[in-house]
């Protein structure tokens, strides 16, 4: 699964170019050891959802109020943790703009991931924003930060979303949606506001476009830099049917003199489709396909606890 989600820059635009300029392409593949070697690409995708930190685990997330916020696995804690951690209140989170600490109560054993390193906590927690993890008992989780909030990411595997997960849902792999694409990039690269679930708005970096005809309609995303290569997010004629309603997740390779091979065998369901807890980039108007692309993952409905 793509893995640029949830830290705020990532994603796209999309709309109609006047004229075809690249086709479909015709890839001389072996069709037998393609199918196999997507299935092994698309269980690795599985993998990484069915991580101790993958978004199948994501079992809360709690925004945090100027002050203290009690945590623990009593109901009545601002912060509530699954009984897997323990019993009580295990201690206060103090939120100071965008500085976090924990003080831990007597007794609390809790250790502290940062980086490599994990140690024993100690009395209290400085968390650095979305890097510093905390675990107690079950529970594993970490101070975020988004747009103008700072929350608790909680993961756990005894959630619903793990234990009832029936896995990934994938349409038969179809060389007819891997395409040959024009690659333009702008200079300079543009910026373009991207909303969240949430409804925050950040702009995020455009490096260029890709350009190519399915179904006999030409179409153009925007693309974000990623790595060596493209990420784009897109809403097709499938979304909301047989695919994921808010969109999917596309990752291509360096485009090689201008041009770039697409394979929507590839695309992805975004992590607001396994977790309610996610934090997702939505695909902007202007990245919506005219065509459908009956291709890659399908629709995925999440369990919440």
């Amino acid at each position: 699964m793509n893995n640029l989600f949830l830290g705020g820059g990532i994603f796209v635009a999309m709309g109609l170019a006047a004229a075809a300029t690249v086709q479909t392409a015709e890839p001389k593949l072996n069709p037998q050891q393609y199918a196999q070697d997507l299935a092994k690409w698309r269980a690795g995708q599985e993998a990484d959802l069915k991580a101790d930190e993958g978004f199948l685990s994501v079992a809360g997330l709690f925004w945090l109020k100027e002050g203290d916020s009690t945590i623990g696995a009593d109901s009545a804690c601002d912060v509530k943790l699954p009984r897997g951690a323990g019993s009580g209140q295990f201690g206060v989170i103090t939120r100071h703009g965008e500085s976090v600490t924990m003080a831990i109560k007597p007794g609390v054993a809790v250790s502290v991931k940062n980086g490599a390193e994990t140690t024993p906590a100690g009395t209290e927690v400085q968390f650095a924003l979305d890097s510093t993890r905390v675990k107690i008992g079950s529970a594993t989780f970490m101070a975020i930060h988004r747009g103008n909030r700072i929350g608790i990411r909680l993961w756990d595997k005894s959630c619903k979303g793990f234990t009832e997960f029936k896995g990934q849902k994938w349409y038969a792999p179809n060389p007819k949606y891997i395409v040959k694409a024009k690659f333009v990039a702008y200079d300079p690269p543009k910026m373009v506001d991207i909303t969240n679930v949430l409804g925050d708005v950040q702009p995020v970096t455009i490096v260029g476009y890709v350009e190519f005809t399915v179904g006999g309609k030409v179409c153009r995303l925007d693309a974000q830099g990623a790595g060596d290569g493209l990420f784009m997010n897109f809403k097709d004629l499938t979304s909301g049917n047989a695919t994921y309603p808010a969109g999917r997740f596309l990752d291509a390779p360096k485009p090689i003199d201008g041009v770039v091979m697409i394979d929507f065998n590839k695309a992805t369901n975004p992590p607001c489709a396994f977790t309610a807890f996610a934090t997702c980039p939505l695909p902007p108007r202007q990245n919506f396909l005219p065509v459908a692309i009956p291709a890659g993952e399908k629709t995925h409905h999440p369990i919440e606890d």
